[in-house]
């Protein structure tokens, strides 16, 4: 009889554990996804002004992008923070970074990819 119940403390536990790294990492997901999409279109209303994709994001604020995204830099990883880069190709690469819990990118997927945004991460 301990065994069960101590069985399904430890199930019940196990959880309330999961529901609350849910939550979180599910409000921080989609801010990323959010801003990412946002991100997204004003890259795209840039290159139909300029004829290409920007050197970087600062150049999107404020006409085309309204609040500027926070960029991952050495001094700067708190919250959702952006990864771009323009690559030789003239496309370009743009990830989202967030800890908590754990540490987790997503990354843009090509059009026609079955999934918008790879993710992955650690703890």
């Amino acid at each position: 009889m301990t065994r069960i119940i101590s069985t399904l403390t430890l199930l019940t536990a196990s959880v309330l554990l999961a529901s609350c790294w849910d939550s979180k990492e599910g409000q921080k997901l989609a801010e990323g996804k959010q801003k990412g999409e946002q991100a997204v279109a004003a890259l795209e209303k840039f290159k139909s002004v300029h004829g290409q994709y920007p050197k970087s994001l600062s150049a999107l604020s404020p006409e085309f992008l309204r609040t500027p995204l926070n960029e991952l830099r050495p001094d700067n990883t708190e919250g959702v923070t952006f990864i771009y880069e323009l690559e030789p190709s003239g496309t370009y690469m743009l990830t989202f970074h967030y800890t908590g819990p754990g540490v987790n990118n997503c990354t843009l997927q090509p059009k026609g990819s079955r999934e918008r945004w790879h993710c992955s991460g650690f703890y």
